[in-house]
Parts: C-alpha cells; structure tokens; sequence
C-alpha cells in the first residue's frame, strides 16, 4: 500500500511541475507579445486597459493616446533633469543648516548615518520615497545626469 502512495505521490509532483510549467510559459510568452515595456508601469498601464474597455477605443484612438503618453513621458523627463541641479543645491543648503545647528559629535554621527544610507537624506528631505512626489524613485544622488532607465515605447 505505501508503494501505492509513493506512486501517486510522484505521479501528483509529476503533474504539478507539468502545471507550473505550462503557466510559466504562458505568462512568458503573454508578456513577450506585448512589445516594448510600458514606461508606466503599474496603475498607469491597468488604466488604459480601462480606458480601452470602458471607452470602447477604436485601434486609432489607442495607437494616438499611446503617442500622448510617450511624448508626455519624455516632457516630464526632460522637466526632472532640468530640476535635478536645483533640487539637489536646495538640499545641500539644507543640509549645511542641519549641520549648522548640530554639535561636533552629532555632525560626526550624522555623516556615519549618511555613509551607512546615502539615501536617508533624500528621503528626509524628499520623503519616504527619496523622490519628488509623483516622479520616479530618485538615484542614490543626484549629481549628474539622471541613471538610464527604461524609455518611452
């Protein structure tokens, strides 16, 4: 009887992986014939799905609101490099008035901090996110120009 069990059991496995498997392959090759990843992930995406299905859009209107959001996409872009320098002189001023106004000893574990999370300055002056609210997650720094991203589609 135990052999009999042992049996189904690798016959369930067997199965199991078979199922796996075909899903993983499903997902892959649903994923691949979507073209070019979208520049908005998430909320945005599941929106236009909406927006095709509620509105009923023709092939036209969705070939002509994807160019929208492309060309808005590289709009703000361009807007985000342009205030990376401001932002990032905003908050070097900042910090040389935090630094103003702690003691010898709090500025030294202040420095410590930022060396163990070059990102907890961003967040305390940008947010939880290290980020302009809306925008992309911010690089560890912004000096310089922007890290590569993903671009329009």
């Amino acid at each position: 009887m135990s052999r009999a069990w042992a049996l189904v059991g690798i016959l369930a496995l067997f199965l199991a992986g078979i199922s796996i498997g075909a899903l993983g392959m499903h997902l892959y090759q649903e994923r691949s014939e979507r073209g070019p990843r979208d520049p908005f992930p998430g909320p945005p995406r599941a929106f236009m799905r909406q927006l095709e299905s509620r509105l009923e859009l023709t092939p036209e209107q969705r070939r002509k609101i994807a160019a929208i959001r492309r060309e808005s996409w590289r709009e703000s872009e361009s807007l985000r490099r342009e205030l990376r320098p401001r932002i990032q002189k905003q908050m070097e001023a900042a910090r040389e008035k935090v630094l103003a106004v702690l003691t010898a000893e709090q500025r030294e574990r202040l420095e410590r901090l930022l060396s163990d999370d070059p990102r907890a300055l961003h967040r305390f002056f940008l947010g939880e996110g290290g980020r302009l609210p809306g925008g992309p997650p911010g690089p560890p720094h912004l000096e310089g120009p922007p890290p590569p991203g993903p671009g329009p589609e």
